[in-house]
């Protein structure tokens, strides 16, 4: 049954621990350019991981030219980010600031406690606001050295397959193209809408017509070749690319590389083919090469594939958008954007709660002047009841900042500092209350 149908066949545990000691690795474009995101940590992890496997590195020439074509976008998009960060930072500043000020004022709060509350939570956002722009440093300029560039470079020299040399080589595959995609044969078909853009379905290089419907296809179509003329027996492909012209799935879930692509490979003269995204590339890495990547590492990968992955203009389509949301659970996508725009309920509610209980401890020590058991005693269920809430408040802060980190990519390092400036702020006030009920 195997060999009848050996697209439908996983590997066994030892057939991957023989795919791992003898494959080719190959890199798709998507992989490669997702490397200006990445923070140097994670950056210098995956490095390591290619170090330890440079003598079995190879890529398409389409790869390849791809990469050179879209690296200053790349650089200017890493960049752009960063900076719809900070401006969706300063814009909660400046609202919430401004919210906490009115609303309190206008409620006869002491004006103390107003300031106090008010210039607390403005320094959390400065904080936040510092660490972006430590991030945002360590970014590749367009027009600084590009240590990426170099090492991606030294890497993959002399590891690259052929160029096409006339036009009819690839003319041959747009026409073959146009029928594997009237028929959905991967990979690529899900890609055939580039077409329609009169102004960018093509570009030119040394002469020859790239047309961008069918990189994918001239992608794979330069792997076939070069198993044919090598000839390659073990092959492994790290693809970002989550359409479902390179995946099989089945209800929501990926189960490998898309059938026909195996058997077409293997009938090119390959042995055993499998297929990971970058995050399970670096997981399984860990198993097979000496190399061992952080968890952090990990994750910040699979989150800038899904920031990107989400962005691409061929995900605009609800089927392969949906593919996205469904392969890394992100059901809530709709939610999530709806709340970005209506960002300040959560740090609006902690601002609220601190200052409504400063001020309710203001009234109790002029009221009561906090002398007797009954008041002593309201100010403890009043303190037990804040703690509580405030609890509650920076939980539902860092779910939503989790969330967001996923659509923006924002670096993990970011977020744990912003929670735990909230988290310290209501510590304080609850010491506070502590020594003060304590010395009355």
């Amino acid at each position: 049954m195997k060999d009848l149908f050996p697209g439908y066949y996983s590997p066994s545990d030892e057939d991957f621990y023989k795919l791992w000691q003898q494959c080719i690795f190959i890199f798709d474009t998507n992989v490669i350019l997702d490397f200006y995101e990445y923070n140097n940590e994670t950056r210098e992890e995956y490095f390591q991981v290619l170090e330890a496997i440079k003598d079995r590195l190879w890529i398409p020439h389409q790869v390849a030219l791809e990469y050179h074509k879209n690296r200053i976008n790349r650089i200017i998009q890493a960049e752009s980010k960063f900076d719809s960060a900070k401006k969706f930072l300063d814009q909660i500043t400046e609202e919430t600031t401004k919210k906490l000020f009115d609303h309190f004022n206008s409620q006869c709060f002491p004006p103390e406690a107003v300031q106090k509350m008010t210039e607390d939570v403005k320094k959390v956002f400065d904080t936040f606001g510092d660490k972006l722009a430590s991030c945002k440093e360590e970014l590749t300029q367009i027009n600084g050295t590009d240590y990426i560039r170099d090492k991606i470079t030294d890497l993959f020299q002399g590891k690259i397959g052929e160029s096409p040399i006339k036009q009819d080589e690839l003319d041959e595959i747009y026409s073959e193209g146009q029928k594997r995609y009237e028929i959905c044969r991967p990979p690529g078909f899900l890609d055939k809408d580039k077409d329609k853009d009169k102004n960018n379905n093509c570009y030119i290089h040394k002469g020859l017509v790239f047309k961008r419907a069918y990189g994918d296809l001239i992608l794979w179509k330069q792997i076939l070749k070069q198993v044919k003329s090598k000839p390659l027996s073990h092959i492994i492909f790290i693809t970002r690319d989550n359409k479902d012209d390179w995946w099989r799935k089945e209800h929501g879930k990926t189960i490998g590389p898309r059938p026909e692509l195996t058997e077409e490979i293997l009938d090119a003269g390959a042995s055993m083919f499998y297929m990971y995204t970058p995050k399970r590339f670096l997981e399984f890495a860990t198993k097979y090469t000496p190399v061992q990547v952080k968890e952090e590492s990990i994750q910040q990968v699979e989150e800038v594939g899904v920031s990107n992955s989400l962005s691409e203009p061929e995900l605009r389509g609800n089927l392969s958008r949906q593919s996205v949301i469904d392969s890394y659970g992100l059901s809530n996508i709709e939610r999530l954007v709806a709340a970005a725009n209506n960002p300040l309920s959560n740090i609006a509610n902690l601002a609220q709660q601190l200052s409504a209980a400063e001020a309710m401890r203001l009234t109790n020590i002029d009221k009561y002047g906090l002398r007797n058991n009954i008041a002593v005693a309201g100010m403890m269920a009043e303190q037990y009841r804040f703690t509580e809430a405030i609890n509650q408040t920076i939980e539902n802060h860092n779910l939503f900042m989790e969330q967001m980190k996923k659509q923006v990519a924002i670096p993990q390092q970011l977020i744990p500092p912003t929670i735990n400036t909230l988290r310290e702020s209501g510590e304080r006030y609850r010491s506070s209350q502590k020594a003060e009920s304590s010395e009355d």
